[in-house]
């Protein structure tokens, strides 16, 4: 079990943004986009991987409008 991204952001890790910044990227270069990407959708796991929360809100292929849009 782990915490949420915003949880961590609002006890001050402010690196985990980082982290999740060049996760989203490789979501990105897989094809994956992420609807639902905002920081209480997104588990920090005690070993430091990230882990997505509603998969629904995923599509499997991926425009530049749309990974624009997805780190906006």
């Amino acid at each position: 079990a782990g915490h949420t991204l915003h949880e961590r952001a609002a006890a001050g890790d402010l690196d985990c943004l980082t982290h999740y910044a060049h996760y989203l990227a490789e979501l990105h270069n897989r094809k994956i986009y992420f609807r639902g990407g905002h920081l209480g959708n997104v588990l920090l796991e005690q070993n430091g991987q990230l882990r997505l929360i509603d998969m629904a809100n995923c599509r499997f292929t991926i425009s530049l409008r749309r990974r624009a849009r997805n780190v906006a």
